[in-house]
Formats: structure tokens, sequence, C-alpha cells
């Protein structure tokens, strides 16, 4: 899975960069995925499935793009 984000914050986010998963945390989003999608798909947008899918994009969108390392 890769993920391509522009790269810091305001004017010139025109730099971009990449979000490669190894397969065993590819393998885990997409469990993490499914069983939230399967929640949502039921109503049941407050289960702590989703809020863990919700805390996960975020850190991959926003946290890994200013300290990567």
């Amino acid at each position: 899975m890769v993920r391509t984000l522009p790269l810091g914050w305001g004017p010139g986010m025109s730099e971009r960069y990449e979000v490669r998963l190894t397969q065993t945390a590819e393998e885990t989003y997409k469990r993490i995925f499914e069983e939230a999608q399967e929640c949502i798909e039921a109503g049941d947008h407050s289960n702590s499935k989703v809020t863990l899918l919700n805390q996960l994009d975020e850190a991959i969108d926003k946290f890994i793009p200013h300290d990567p390392f």
C-alpha cells in the first residue's frame, strides 16, 4: 500500500511524499479497515474499530509527514 500525500503545510505544498507499508503493516491495515467498514455499514459509527481506523489514518496523513523517522 502506498499513499502519496502533500509534504508539509501551507503555501508551496507541491512537494509530495509516499508512505509505504511493510507487508505485515499492510495486512494489519486492511484488517482494521475491513472491520471498521463493517461497523460503518451497520450504522455503528461510534464503534472503537472506526475510531482506531480514523486515528491510524490521521497518523499516516498528518503525523508521519512531520517526523517520518
